[in-house]
């Protein structure tokens, strides 16, 4: 897993104006909602029973495992653009029966997509729902040791010589395949004192004990509160400084590398799928979105054969996981002669 460092724009407050969501009762979520937040599953209806099925088999095909579904336990679903389900499922492996945590995304068009497929450690607790990130309200030996890690990790990569300080009591913890570990971290950077948000995956097995997975220097003040919601967003993709999440927001360097490599992603893998021999030029305009990773929208400039055309892609990236789908690759369409790609 690639260890992953962005700078971190923080310090969106959610307010009394809450964003009204006018969302169908069936699809199981409050009609008055911050778009993109995870919301329970009240009722394990057909189609949530449907998703659950439709994971396992995602994941045998991946795997090559033989799990039977049993059925959908409980779950959350979040609505951006079609619906993510994050799902809490019981199958069968062989004369064993596991649960897992799956998440899909179940897309406008109808389509599928399986994000996620994790075994549940057997001691997670049984009042919340699995893989929730839990406040850590003592700052114990292993929660420094961790802290200490991350910094220690961050060096390495970023050749940098911070000196680990103290773990602020401002953290979450996740129960999932190990321990995720987020952490608000007091570091020294020569004279200077700065805090760092870390995110640190404690595995299991223990032959790689920790994974740093992020590691973020952040801008200002961080307040960890019930209504604060943490933007890690990169000056690259646009530097929003206050965005909500679900919402698309235009990206002002299209030329920033990161930028640049999710449009010829979108290309290479819509050759992949098209059969076509699309040669990408150049990011013409485009949007990013902040919801468990980032969705880009970008049109695309791309050569078929001696003709130049424009694209509108859609690419979901979750670089911490080294997670990047393509889920959605058109040609523009022609208005007067002169293509025309929309953007909300």
């Amino acid at each position: 897993m690639a260890i992953i460092f962005n700078p971190v724009l923080v310090t969106l407050f959610v307010v009394a104006s809450t964003i009204l969501l006018h969302i169908s009762d069936a699809r199981s979520v409050r009609r008055e909602a911050l778009a993109g937040d995870w919301e329970p599953i009240t009722s394990i209806t057909e189609e949530v029973t449907e998703i659950g099925k439709f994971a396992v088999d995602e994941h045998n095909k991946v795997a090559k495992t033989t799990l039977e579904f049993q059925k959908v336990i409980k779950g959350e679903n979040q609505v951006i653009e079609g619906i993510n389900y994050r799902l809490v499922i019981e199958a069968k492996d062989g004369d064993s029966t596991h649960n897992y945590l799956a998440e899909v995304w179940d897309k406008p068009d109808k389509s599928k997509s399986l994000t996620s497929f994790k075994q549940l450690l057997e001691a997670v607790r049984r009042g919340a729902l699995a893989g929730d990130w839990e406040p850590i309200t003592n700052i114990t030996e292993e929660v420094t040791e961790i802290g200490k890690f991350a910094v220690d990790e961050h060096n390495k990569k970023a050749k940098t010589t911070l000196e680990f300080q103290k773990v602020i009591i401002k953290g979450k913890s996740q129960v999932v395949e190990g321990i995720n570990y987020q952490l608000v971290i007091e570091a020294k950077d020569g004279d200077s004192t700065h805090n760092y948000l870390a995110e640190v995956w404690d595995k299991p097995d223990k032959s790689k004990k920790k994974m740093a997975i992020k590691f973020n220097p952040i801008l200002g003040t961080l307040f960890v509160a019930a209504a604060t919601v943490l933007l890690r967003v990169s000056d690259a993709q646009g530097g929003r400084k206050g965005a909500i999440v679900g919402g698309w927001n235009p990206i002002t360097n299209l030329t920033d590398p990161e930028v640049v490599e999710i449009g010829k992603f979108a290309v290479v893998e819509h050759n992949k799928k098209a059969k076509t021999k699309l040669e990408f030029q150049e990011i013409t305009k485009g949007e990013s979105q902040v919801v468990a990773g980032i969705n880009y929208r970008l049109v695309i400039s791309a050569r078929d054969g001696d003709s130049p055309h424009s694209y509108l892609a859609e690419v979901w990236d979750k670089p911490w996981e080294k997670f990047r789908n393509l889920t959605s690759f058109v040609e523009c369409s022609l208005e007067n002669g002169e293509q025309q790609c929309m953007l909300t």
